[in-house]
């Protein structure tokens, strides 16, 4: 009778497992394993075989050609990394997001003054609060009228204003955001030359937009919107050194290597070798329009992409919609598209 039981349970097991692969599932760290996707696709999932609650969400919101990027903290709080454009159909799908949590950004960081980064905060301004917000250093709010008026409707909404620098965290038990660029004075900051410049440059805004790492038991993120290569250069340089490792709080000791979700700077059009030879990502998302002037994803990146990380899983907005990740308690995570 025993011998009997015992082959009826692994017959069900034997059948569970090809159930879900048949349905795509893409679950990391000691759950089920989809086979390995191309460089150009990612699997679906399926929440059902996430046996443990999440603890940590993220989600790359679909905004059209821009960036924004929800997180939900084991605390509930909710930090927002950039708005989007104003295009009507990315301001619903970024309000939308949010408000599938809670009325309230409690950390928004804008990354630099480019309105498709920024662009949806008006709107957002709306119909959710924020508490703090994590700006760029202008020194001249009147060069940049588009991101003046943000500025002042933050303010006027009684947000917290906090200038991104280097070392600036979020912190919390088991997790911590920190921003490692743009470093915040001195002569060869970024903020420097941004703020000389006689009118608004593109190029130095790019300077200013922070490279922001997250971590939160052993699953790591790095955020990067439209990081320059100068800025790119900066970090590595600052990494070698070992100096991160001074400001950051966790346990584990500060560390770059296997990232395990990275977003593409520049909506994919960018992608330094150097970086991602240290980085090493296990999966990369891109935030992109599947229509744009550019050509993004710029098919070179998605080469470098393939040739220092060949088992990725590349995620697009474009294609896939919103992308959520899940990560729980034990580390473990799984992905979800199209919502």
């Amino acid at each position: 009778m025993v011998k009997f039981y015992k082959r009826k349970i692994a017959l069900f097991f034997s059948l569970l497992l090809v159930t879900l692969s048949l349905f795509g599932c893409n679950v990391h760290n000691g759950l089920i394993n989809a086979p390995t996707a191309s460089i150009l696709t990612a699997p679906k999932s399926e929440n059902k075989v996430f046996e443990k609650s999440s603890e940590l969400e993220v989600t790359y919101i679909d905004v059209g050609q821009g960036n924004a990027t929800l997180i939900s903290l084991p605390t509930n709080e909710l930090v927002l990394i950039d708005t989007g454009s104003e295009n009507k159909m990315s301001v619903k799908n970024l309000i939308t997001a949010v408000k599938n949590y809670s009325d309230t950004v409690d950390y928004l960081v804008l990354t630099h003054p480019d309105i498709e980064h920024v662009g949806g905060t008006k709107e957002l301004l709306k119909e959710i609060k924020v508490k703090n917000a994590y700006l760029p250093k202008v020194l001249d709010l009147d060069k940049i009228p588009f991101y003046k008026e943000i500025y002042l409707e933050l303010q006027t909404n009684g947000a917290k204003i906090i200038t991104s620098h280097m070392y600036a965290s979020i912190q919390g038990e088991d997790y911590e955001i920190m921003f490692l660029t743009p470093k915040l004075n001195g002569t060869d900051s970024s903020y420097t030359a941004f703020n000389r410049a006689e009118n608004y440059d593109e190029a130095l805004a790019n300077d200013v937009s922070p490279i922001i790492f997250m971590q939160y038991k052993r699953v790591k993120f790095l955020f990067t919107a439209d990081v320059s290569d100068n800025q790119t250069d900066y970090l590595l340089s600052n990494y070698q050194t070992g100096i991160y490792n001074y400001a950051y709080s966790l346990e584990d000791k500060f560390s770059l290597e296997k990232i395990d979700f990275l977003q593409v700077p520049n909506h994919g059009g960018n992608a330094k070798g150097n970086l991602l030879s240290l980085l090493q990502p296990v999966n990369a998302v891109i935030s992109v329009s599947g229509a744009n002037n550019e050509g993004y994803p710029a098919s070179s990146v998605l080469s470098t992409l393939s040739q220092f990380s060949p088992d990725l899983k590349l995620y697009r907005t474009d294609r896939d919609r919103n992308i959520k990740v899940k990560v729980n308690a034990d580390s473990e995570y799984i992905v979800h598209t199209g919502e």
